[in-house]
């Protein structure tokens, strides 16, 4: 289970008593103090708030194209010495491969339009 799934399974359960204002049944939620989780959760959406004015861009799996983008990205990557991020390049390459082999039929040259990060 992840990290996220073990978050929701603990504090995201219906608590009946609590949650449909019946006191007189014991509740049914955790005891533990909610407060660190709480402020993991801040501290995430903090995060991720001030990497979404980040541009990024986006090649599917489906796209033709993107085992010969892939590749040349990890080409330049050897160039300028990032073995290890070649490394990891080469698993996403390695993943495009397979699911273009399983999914022939989807792969298609690309025709979606860029999205501007203030559209995010």
């Amino acid at each position: 289970m992840s990290d996220l799934e073990a978050i929701k399974s603990k504090w995201l359960n219906q608590c009946g008593p609590c949650d449909f204002g019946m006191p007189e049944y014991v509740c049914s939620h955790p005891a533990e103090d909610y407060r660190p989780v709480m402020m993991d959760l801040v501290l995430e959406i903090e995060r991720l708030r001030r990497q979404s004015d980040m541009p990024v861009f986006v090649i599917k799996a489906k796209d033709a194209l993107a085992i010969h983008a892939v590749g040349a990205y990890r080409e330049l990557c050897r160039t300028h010495g990032l073995n290890d991020q070649a490394a990891e390049v080469q698993k996403a390459l390695d993943e495009i491969f397979s699911w273009q082999v399983t999914h022939d039929d989807q792969v298609k040259l690309p025709d979606h339009k860029h999205v501007p990060v203030s559209d995010v």
